[in-house]
């Protein structure tokens, strides 16, 4: 009979990894929902044992923090419960960087406040969302959103639909706790159907210089990206450079062609073909991470879309 003791095999942690980052896009920017394969198989790890647990949580945080309606709700209730215990906060709550959020309405402030509270001195990049076609907010309510999106301190990149921004807005510039959002560099409109003015964002965007414009619902519903030229000398001064503005090529030919006439603007054009809706092409960009790639040459987005990129300024 054999007595010889059997020593169990250990495979090497970075043979784990390499399995861990197997079923994960490249692309550190693409948003991975809760129910993707990779989402559960790094769940998986982060629970297994120690060895994983925090190469796990780290990966995860660079792709998978997506919160929809009910997770926020036990997002804030075990952030809420971890930093009331004596114990050290989980590495999962820290450090966050993406983030994907979706929200109903005003009775989502409360815990959007929490979490802006918790990940704003860390979070560079945030897509909000709302869940419906239609969202309540109430505009009594601005004030108490504007507390919410100032937490964002550290924030570059920022994809939500006009709605949204609208509660962010303070067009007079008469706030005066400090700029909104000082280091945002990249603007994602996911939806608009209002004629609306964002040239109040760079009184408090200074580094601000990369726009990209979903189609309008219609044609009246013209985005004011800067000041009208002719306008009085403003109390804030603009970028430097040229406003990189991508818009859709199907867009209406009166907004593409007022675009296209400020020389302020370095205008570029998209497509989003393909069998499916455009509506679904174009969230295939945003939680891809392709979004700020659009109608920039050479883009992987504009390879699978076979996209013609243009910049309308040459027109």
């Amino acid at each position: 009979m054999d007595t010889t003791k059997k020593t169990p095999a250990h495979v090497p942690k970075e043979i784990i990894f390499q399995i861990m980052s197997s079923l994960l896009p490249a692309d550190k920017k693409t948003h991975i929902p809760p129910w993707h394969d990779g989402t559960q198989l790094l769940l998986a790890f982060s629970r297994v044992s120690h060895a994983t647990h925090d190469e796990a949580t780290r990966i995860l945080k660079q792709h998978c923090i997506f919160i929809s309606v009910t997770r926020a709700r036990r997002f804030v209730r075990s952030l809420n419960t971890s930093l009331q215990s004596k114990y050290p906060l989980p590495s999962a709550f820290t450090n966050i960087e993406r983030m994907y959020v979706n929200i109903i309405g005003d009775e989502s402030m409360g815990r959007v406040l929490d979490i802006f509270d918790h990940v704003g001195a860390s979070l560079r990049s945030l897509t909000l969302d709302h869940y419906s076609t239609e969202i309540d907010l109430d505009p009594s309510n601005q004030p108490n959103w504007r507390r919410c999106f100032k937490k964002l301190t550290q924030l570059e990149e920022l994809a939500c639909t006009i709605d949204i921004l609208l509660m962010a807005c303070d067009p007079h510039n008469r706030d005066t706790g400090g700029p909104l959002w000082p280091n945002l560099k990249r603007l994602g409109i996911i939806k608009y159907y209002i004629g609306f003015d964002l040239s109040w964002l760079f009184a408090q965007s200074r580094q601000l210089s990369h726009i990209v414009l979903r189609k309008a619902v219609n044609p009246r519903f013209y985005l004011q990206i800067l000041p009208q030229q002719q306008e009085e000398e403003l109390s804030y001064e603009l970028p430097d450079t040229l406003i990189t503005v991508a818009i859709s090529e199907n867009e209406d030919q009166s907004i593409q062609e007022q675009y296209a006439e400020d020389d302020r603007l370095h205008v570029l054009k998209y497509a989003l073909r393909g069998k499916r809706s455009y509506s679904e092409m174009w969230w295939q960009a945003v939680l891809g991470g392709k979004l700020w790639e659009l109608g920039l040459p050479g883009s992987s987005t504009e390879a699978q879309t076979e996209a013609k990129t243009e910049n309308t300024s040459e027109a």
